[in-house]
């Protein structure tokens, strides 16, 4: 029952994270910037946290140390990732910062291995083969490809291999709920800062933008934080990356049905591969 419910936890995380693109796409057709949209998105995430938090009568302050673990999760680790990957699709084509993004399984399990002593069995390494094959078909890639925007991508998958990593040895100890609110907090400080170096203060936006910002604040950011904190200290981090393989068919797939997108027999294969792997990944 634990690894169950461990599972669909990161399932509903992977599937909320899904839909930060089409909400981030839709935002930006709005007129709001990257970082405009990152700021908003966890301030009012914060916002919704503290007032959850007070209604259930479980908010409480970290000692000093867990809170500098938590400014280096939100504030360092999660405002660098998501910098770098919403950035990096500026240079290169979505499905490729995927494709290379979704590498972090990889370093994950590797990771865990040499720092965790988690066993890395035949079992893993077939799934995380075919979890690669099947993200190298669905994105598909034959672009002519920036360098720059590769790098920016392989950074973000570097930077949230870390995040995952401390993620699993921090939440264990504390309220992932309350963890979840400091992390985002942070994060918020940090793109705040961001956008006061850059000189981008204005939020005069119209209600279709406003509409986009709550939904990717209230479902991408504060449901599939927490629920992504509460499934990896019920199952581990190795098996929560590869069960967050789910994310970029809910991102991909959605494209397909509101934007249209073209969908190759190849990109159903890689569908098909990437289940096959989260279902050899829970046995």
């Amino acid at each position: 029952m634990k690894k169950l419910k461990g599972t669909v936890l990161v399932v509903i995380s992977a599937i909320s994270f899904g839909f930060l693109p089409i909400f981030a796409r839709f935002s930006y057709l709005e007129g709001v910037t990257v970082n405009q949209f990152l700021f908003l998105r966890f301030l009012i995430a914060s916002i919704l946290f503290i007032i959850y938090l007070n209604v259930k009568k479980d908010f409480n302050i970290p000692s000093y140390r867990n809170f500098l673990y938590f400014v280096l999760l939100g504030g360092i680790l999660y405002f660098s990732q998501s910098n770098l990957y919403l950035n990096s699709i500026i240079f290169i084509p979505i499905s490729v910062a995927v494709l290379i993004l979704y590498t972090y399984p990889v370093f994950v399990a590797i990771f865990s291995s040499i720092f965790y002593k988690e066993k890395l069995n035949k079992r893993i390494i077939i799934a995380l083969i075919l979890a690669l094959i099947g993200l190298y078909l669905i994105t598909n890639p034959i672009f002519s490809l920036s360098i720059l925007g590769i790098l920016l991508a392989l950074s973000a998958s570097l930077v949230y291999t870390v995040y995952i990593l401390i993620s699993a040895k921090i939440i264990i100890k504390y309220n992932e709920e309350v963890a979840s609110f400091y992390i985002i907090l942070s994060s918020s400080f940090s793109f705040l800062l961001s956008i006061l170096f850059f000189g981008n203060l204005n939020f005069y936006f119209n209600l279709k933008a406003w509409i986009w910002i709550l939904l990717v604040a209230l479902i991408s950011t504060s449901l599939a934080i927490t629920t992504f904190l509460q499934g990896i200290k019920l199952i581990g981090p190795t098996l929560s990356s590869l069960i967050s393989l789910i994310e970029p068919i809910t991102s991909i797939v959605s494209s397909f049905i509101i934007f249209r997108e073209s969908f190759f027999y190849l990109q159903w294969i890689g569908v098909v591969a990437i289940f096959v792997a989260i279902i050899i990944s829970l046995k």
